[in-house]
């Protein structure tokens, strides 16, 4: 009977799943239908295979945006949330392409900010909805990791914040992994969101090049701005480390005064 049961509860969520996916599939082909295609994209939208393919979208998009800059920044958000929210693959190309379509500064943000809601609405499910099929087929992992996250549960955020930065584990099974791992969703959303950040800074200078060359302009990779910016993200990528640095030091201090 417990093997029947947790078969059936395994289809439910794998139903739910499904119907989650095909329901957002259709929201986010409704919102790219009326914010875009509808605007005047003169070839098929598919997700760009090379630079090339990416050269082309942002020309068009580029030109839709003289008159529609608000519909295609909330189709881009929309299709990058949808991206992350079920790890389907592309959202590096999204994040090249915004470099391209907005100023630096905002495509970072908006990066940032999608890359946070679409992980945490992954979270979401993978609490609510696939807890049973994150369990029985990662509990290994889930084990592995177990212990790692407790002994950083008094810097959760940080902790987050440094394996989005740091190649340890893929993105996707942080966002389904952490929930069951008693991660809670706030330090989980503010770590992804500002840890992603050093490598969407590095997309987005990527795309501004490929719009200047676009545009026939000066390349102007490095400037000002960019020489402070990347000082900024190197000082954020090793934030997490001196943090538990610190919080180590101190904890030895302490119990050194007690000895």
């Amino acid at each position: 009977m417990a093997a029947k049961s947790s078969i059936r509860h395994h289809i439910q969520s794998l139903l739910i799943l499904a119907a989650a996916f095909l329901v957002s599939t259709g929201i986010v082909y409704v919102v790219l239908k009326t914010c875009v295609l509808n605007q005047g994209l003169q070839h098929s939208l598919r997700m760009p295979k090379d630079v090339s393919d990416l050269r082309e979208l942002a020309v068009e998009l580029t030109s839709i945006m003289k008159k529609h800059e608000e519909q295609v920044m909330l189709a881009f958000g929309v299709l990058y949330i949808y991206l992350q929210a079920f790890a389907v693959p592309g959202s590096m190309w999204l994040s090249v392409l915004s470099g391209a379509l907005f100023s630096p500064w905002l495509a970072l943000f908006i990066v940032c900010l999608c890359s946070g809601v679409g992980a945490t609405f992954c979270y979401l499910l993978s609490r609510y909805v696939g807890r049973d099929i994150v369990r029985t087929y990662f509990n290994a992992k889930l084990e592995n990791w177990r212990t790692k996250v407790y002994d950083e549960r008094d810097h959760l955020f940080n902790f987050v914040m440094f394996l989005r930065i740091a190649p340890i584990c893929p993105n996707w099974f942080i966002n389904i992994a952490a929930p069951h791992l008693e991660v809670p969703v706030w330090p989980f959303f503010l770590g992804t969101a500002l840890g992603v950040g050093p490598l969407s800074y590095l997309h987005v200078q990527a795309g501004l090049a490929l719009h200047q060359l676009s545009a026939g302009t000066k390349l102007t990779f490095f400037n000002l701005t960019t020489i402070a910016t990347i000082v900024v993200t190197s000082l954020l990528a090793i934030s997490p480390v001196l943090h538990k640095k610190y919080f180590a030091d101190k904890k030895n201090k302490e119990l050194s005064k007690v000895v």
